[in-house]
């Protein structure tokens, strides 16, 4: 009999899905790794440039080579905000990516598990047909040893007569009609006898040595043999109570492994819904930003200077990161110089 898994073919689904989910995660991580080695490199560039332009400016910087490093560092940034974007949008889709190759690798686990269940289920059975195929032979080889002895015994039985049939009135038939017949008739009267005077024959007869020892060891013999059919009963009621017991345990196994399955399902269900609201607040806080920048970038370069001198330094030098360097430059020209020098500086460490 050959195993066969009613639920195979979803298997094999499940795991085709699992081997194109995983395919599809391996691409995301090359490109998010690629994306990532991308904007290391502008930003070691960058980097670069800044301590030599540093050093420049100890030996000597004329006001265009300021103005063309400006320029190219200006360039630098949005090329490296841009990869910055690139590289959140290839990690978010790794992440999107990995999560659905979790979510296929608890579905095929979950059916392995319940294939593996189901085989050993399987060969408790093919088990069970097999002693019961052997009983059946066993008893098929017994009925047919006790229909040829039993013709054996019939046909000595029948070849016995015809022989004693042959030999006509011998001393046997001599014995049973002249003996034996008579001897039964006269017990046979005398037992009715005695039951018409009222007398019990079968307690008498037990009080007779050679009747009473007949009877109790029929007795003992009657006892012992039901004692033994007692005790393989109960033994086969406990081997059934065992079978029973571990089929129950294994219910409540697989039971445990379902809700364990539905649990972890769930708890990452509940962590893409709030890696997708902690997205959603990302972007609200981007548009937000981005919408204040946006005022500040229509107003007056001395309007904004007057504004950004009244925030905290950090706020500062936020808003004028998110602006062009032609808009910095023209906000810092209205400020204190110090001010400027200070805002400068920041700029350059947080680029």
């Amino acid at each position: 009999m050959n195993y066969n898994y009613k639920f195979q073919k979803i298997l094999q689904l499940r795991e085709q899905e699992k081997e194109e989910t995983e395919s599809r995660y391996n691409d995301a991580l090359k490109q998010f790794e690629q994306a990532a080695e991308n904007l290391y490199a502008l930003l070691k560039k960058k980097e670069d440039l800044i301590h030599f332009q540093e050093a420049k400016m100890v030996s000597g910087f004329s006001v265009h080579e300021i103005q063309h490093y400006q320029l190219f560092i200006s360039n630098l940034e949005q090329t490296i905000h841009y990869q910055q974007q690139v590289v959140i949008n290839a990690r978010s889709k790794m992440q999107w990516h990995e999560q659905q190759l979790r979510e296929r690798s608890i579905e095929v686990k979950k059916y392995e598990k319940m294939k593996e269940k189901d085989f050993e289920r399987f060969k408790d059975q093919l088990l069970e047909d097999e002693q019961k195929h052997m009983d059946e032979i066993s008893t098929i080889q017994f009925m047919n040893r006790k229909r040829k002895v039993s013709s054996l015994a019939k046909k000595k039985k029948a070849a016995y007569a015809d022989r004693e049939e042959g030999k006509g009135y011998g001393v046997f038939q001599w014995i049973i009609f002249m003996i034996v017949i008579p001897l039964l008739f006269a017990l046979l009267v005398t037992l009715i006898v005695m039951t018409v005077a009222g007398i019990n024959v079968l307690e008498k007869a037990k009080e007779l040595p050679v009747i009473s020892q007949i009877m109790d060891e029929e007795s003992a013999d009657n006892g012992k043999e039901n004692n033994e059919r007692v005790a393989l009963l109960k033994e086969e009621a406990k081997q059934k109570d065992v079978k029973i017991q571990e089929l129950e345990k294994d219910l409540e196994q697989s039971k445990r492994e379902v809700e364990e399955l539905l649990t972890e399902k769930d708890r990452l269900e509940l962590e893409i819904q709030k890696m997708k609201e902690q997205e959603k607040e990302k972007e609200e806080k981007k548009a937000q930003d981005r919408s204040i920048i946006s005022t500040y970038e229509s107003m007056s370069p001395k309007n904004v200077a007057n504004i950004l001198v009244n925030l905290t330094d950090d706020e500062a030098v936020e808003i004028l990161s998110e602006m062009s360097t032609d808009q910095q430059a023209d906000i810092l020209e209205k400020l204190p110089p110090e001010t400027a020098a200070k805002y400068t500086g920041l700029l350059s460490g947080s680029s």
